[in-house]
């Protein structure tokens, strides 16, 4: 039987928050695919290929906030079906997703 599981991620970028949103969504469209732009929520929503071999796909949600005139706080939630074998799918997701925010250029 198929349950759901949930994580949740967040780091801080010392950009202001505009420039930590394209950060976000150009990071997102790397490792997934962006099904919604929320621009009035400053948040993304998609889905992004996780578990065993990339096979099982997470729902995520990433949201940008200003934290301050130049940092910005970037919220990552993400779910997944899990079935008998747990892959992991949601908290892998948040990770690739946290991973690629931080590599990529320039902070």
């Amino acid at each position: 039987m198929a349950r759901i599981d949930t994580a949740e991620g967040q780091v801080i970028l010392p950009l202001p928050a505009e420039h930590a949103w394209t950060k976000a969504f150009e990071a997102f469209e790397r490792v997934g695919i962006v099904e919604e732009r929320r621009l009035e929520e400053q948040r993304i929503v998609g889905i992004v290929p996780s578990g065993f071999g990339g096979m099982n796909g997470a729902h995520v949600e990433v949201q940008v906030l200003a934290a301050g005139d130049a940092a910005a706080d970037v919220k990552v939630q993400a779910s997944a079906q899990e079935g008998l074998i747990k892959q992991k799918t949601a908290p892998k997701a948040v990770e690739k997703f946290l991973n690629e925010l931080s590599s990529a250029g320039g902070n």
